[in-house]
């Protein structure tokens, strides 16, 4: 079975190739540094513009979660949880604090000789 991406293979590289030629150009002594970032800069624009086909992208949306995906998630739905019960915490405190500074004006105000 042969897929789009086989077929377009050597238009465009694969990410296995892309992140091989990074590590290669990272180990690498380099006499100019601006000319290597330049480098790694094409190398993930052109690894950005490629696109998964119907049939790939299908495959990657069905996939089973992963275990570290699925923890990864869990952590961030309670850390969101988490952050709106001290942001209403907070918003509660403080309007509770208005609320008692308005009150005691009233109170200031209505007992003045």
């Amino acid at each position: 079975m042969t897929s789009d991406l086989d077929a377009a293979a050597p238009d465009s590289p694969s990410a296995k190739s892309v992140l091989d030629r990074l590590r290669a150009d990272l180990a690498a002594p380099a006499a100019d540094d601006l000319q290597t970032l330049l480098k790694i800069g094409g190398d993930l624009d052109a690894l950005d513009h490629r696109h998964l086909g119907v049939d790939e992208a299908a495959a990657w949306q069905a996939r089973p979660e992963t275990r570290r995906e699925y923890i990864r998630a869990m952590l961030a739905r309670q850390s969101g949880f988490r952050l709106g019960l001290l942001v209403g915490f907070g918003a509660g405190f403080v309007l509770t604090g208005l609320f008692g500074a308005m009150l005691a004006m009233h109170y200031v105000v209505v007992h003045q000789p």
